[in-house]
Protein backbone atom coordinates (compact mmCIF):
# COMPACT_ATOMS: atom_id res chain seq x y z
CA UNK A 1 0.00 0.00 0.00
CA UNK A 2 1.18 3.46 -0.80
CA UNK A 3 -0.93 5.73 1.39
CA UNK A 4 0.27 5.97 4.99
CA UNK A 5 -3.14 7.42 6.01
CA UNK A 6 -4.96 4.48 4.41
CA UNK A 7 -2.61 1.98 6.05
CA UNK A 8 -3.14 3.64 9.45
CA UNK A 9 -6.93 3.76 9.01
CA UNK A 10 -7.11 0.10 8.01
CA UNK A 11 -4.84 -0.86 10.89
CA UNK A 12 -7.16 0.89 13.37
CA UNK A 13 -10.04 -1.20 11.97
CA UNK A 14 -8.07 -4.42 12.53
CA UNK A 15 -6.62 -4.91 9.05
CA UNK A 16 -2.90 -4.73 9.66
CA UNK A 17 0.13 -6.76 8.64
CA UNK A 18 -0.31 -10.46 7.91
CA UNK A 19 -4.09 -10.02 7.76
CA UNK A 20 -4.49 -13.50 6.30
CA UNK A 21 -3.72 -14.95 9.73
CA UNK A 22 -4.78 -12.08 12.01
CA UNK A 23 -7.93 -10.53 10.54
CA UNK A 24 -10.81 -10.05 12.96
CA UNK A 25 -14.22 -8.56 12.40
CA UNK A 26 -13.72 -4.78 12.56
CA UNK A 27 -15.27 -2.52 15.14
CA UNK A 28 -17.88 -0.92 12.88
CA UNK A 29 -21.47 0.21 13.27
CA UNK A 30 -24.11 -2.51 12.84
CA UNK A 31 -25.58 -0.71 9.84
CA UNK A 32 -22.38 -1.55 7.93
CA UNK A 33 -22.30 -5.28 8.77
CA UNK A 34 -23.97 -6.45 5.56
CA UNK A 35 -21.66 -4.27 3.47
CA UNK A 36 -18.52 -5.56 5.16
CA UNK A 37 -19.66 -9.18 4.98
CA UNK A 38 -20.63 -8.76 1.32
CA UNK A 39 -17.10 -7.45 0.71
CA UNK A 40 -15.59 -10.49 2.43
CA UNK A 41 -17.90 -12.69 0.36
CA UNK A 42 -16.84 -10.94 -2.86
CA UNK A 43 -13.17 -11.41 -1.98
CA UNK A 44 -13.03 -14.69 -0.06
CA UNK A 45 -16.43 -16.29 -0.44
CA UNK A 46 -18.25 -18.44 -2.91
CA UNK A 47 -21.67 -19.60 -3.98
CA UNK A 48 -21.98 -23.03 -5.45
CA UNK A 49 -25.21 -23.98 -7.19
CA UNK A 50 -25.78 -27.65 -7.88
CA UNK A 51 -27.26 -28.11 -11.33
CA UNK A 52 -28.71 -31.52 -10.59
CA UNK A 53 -31.22 -30.06 -8.11
CA UNK A 54 -33.22 -26.92 -8.60
CA UNK A 55 -32.90 -25.57 -5.07
CA UNK A 56 -29.51 -26.67 -3.84
CA UNK A 57 -26.73 -24.17 -3.15
CA UNK A 58 -23.96 -23.51 -0.65
CA UNK A 59 -22.60 -20.14 0.43
CA UNK A 60 -19.14 -20.17 1.98
CA UNK A 61 -16.63 -17.73 3.43
CA UNK A 62 -12.91 -18.24 4.06
CA UNK A 63 -10.96 -16.36 6.71
CA UNK A 64 -9.48 -16.58 10.15
CA UNK A 65 -11.33 -18.59 12.76
CA UNK A 66 -12.23 -15.35 14.54
CA UNK A 67 -13.53 -13.65 11.38
CA UNK A 68 -15.54 -16.70 10.26
CA UNK A 69 -17.08 -17.14 13.70
CA UNK A 70 -18.11 -13.48 13.76
CA UNK A 71 -19.58 -13.66 10.26
CA UNK A 72 -21.53 -16.81 11.11
CA UNK A 73 -22.90 -15.38 14.35
CA UNK A 74 -23.86 -12.09 12.66
CA UNK A 75 -25.64 -13.98 9.88
CA UNK A 76 -27.55 -15.90 12.54
CA UNK A 77 -28.58 -12.77 14.45
CA UNK A 78 -29.04 -10.29 11.58
CA UNK A 79 -30.00 -12.41 8.55
CA UNK A 80 -31.87 -15.03 10.56
CA UNK A 81 -30.02 -18.12 9.35
CA UNK A 82 -30.44 -21.14 11.59
CA UNK A 83 -26.90 -22.52 11.48
CA UNK A 84 -23.55 -22.69 9.75
CA UNK A 85 -20.73 -25.21 9.73
CA UNK A 86 -17.09 -24.34 10.19
CA UNK A 87 -14.25 -26.39 8.72
CA UNK A 88 -10.48 -26.15 8.96
CA UNK A 89 -9.11 -25.26 5.58
CA UNK A 90 -5.95 -27.23 4.75
CA UNK A 91 -5.60 -28.88 8.21
CA UNK A 92 -2.12 -30.10 7.29
CA UNK A 93 -0.91 -26.48 7.39
CA UNK A 94 -1.79 -26.11 11.10
CA UNK A 95 -3.01 -22.51 10.91
CA UNK A 96 -6.19 -20.67 11.88
CA UNK A 97 -7.76 -20.45 8.42
CA UNK A 98 -11.33 -21.70 8.38
CA UNK A 99 -14.29 -21.97 6.02
CA UNK A 100 -17.89 -21.58 7.00
CA UNK A 101 -20.58 -23.20 4.90
CA UNK A 102 -24.26 -22.33 4.80
CA UNK A 103 -26.20 -24.96 2.91
CA UNK A 104 -29.84 -25.07 4.02
CA UNK A 105 -31.83 -23.52 1.15
CA UNK A 106 -33.69 -21.13 3.45
CA UNK A 107 -30.43 -20.06 5.11
CA UNK A 108 -28.70 -19.56 1.76
CA UNK A 109 -31.58 -17.38 0.59
CA UNK A 110 -31.65 -15.40 3.84
CA UNK A 111 -27.91 -14.74 3.77
CA UNK A 112 -27.91 -13.72 0.09
CA UNK A 113 -30.94 -11.46 0.49
CA UNK A 114 -29.35 -9.85 3.56
CA UNK A 115 -26.11 -9.18 1.68
CA UNK A 116 -27.56 -8.07 -1.68
CA UNK A 117 -31.04 -6.59 -1.25
CA UNK A 118 -31.06 -2.81 -1.74
CA UNK A 119 -27.32 -2.72 -2.47
CA UNK A 120 -25.62 -1.72 -5.69
CA UNK A 121 -21.91 -2.24 -4.91
CA UNK A 122 -20.85 -5.85 -5.36
CA UNK A 123 -18.95 -8.18 -7.67
CA UNK A 124 -21.24 -8.68 -10.62
CA UNK A 125 -20.19 -12.31 -11.16
CA UNK A 126 -21.12 -13.38 -7.62
CA UNK A 127 -24.27 -11.30 -7.56
CA UNK A 128 -25.37 -12.92 -10.84
CA UNK A 129 -25.09 -16.35 -9.22
CA UNK A 130 -27.08 -15.14 -6.23
CA UNK A 131 -29.79 -13.74 -8.49
CA UNK A 132 -29.80 -16.99 -10.49
CA UNK A 133 -30.45 -18.91 -7.27
CA UNK A 134 -33.24 -16.48 -6.23
CA UNK A 135 -34.93 -17.08 -9.57
CA UNK A 136 -34.64 -20.88 -9.29
CA UNK A 137 -36.32 -20.74 -5.87
CA UNK A 138 -39.38 -18.78 -6.96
Amino acid sequence: MYSRDLVNSLSKLGCGKRKTYNLRFPNIQEKYYSHFIRGVFDGDGSISIKNNRRRCATVSFTGTESLCTSIGEILKSEAGISDFRMYTRHPERKNNIRMIHISRTDDVLKSLHWMYDDNTVYMKRKAAKAFQFYKACQ
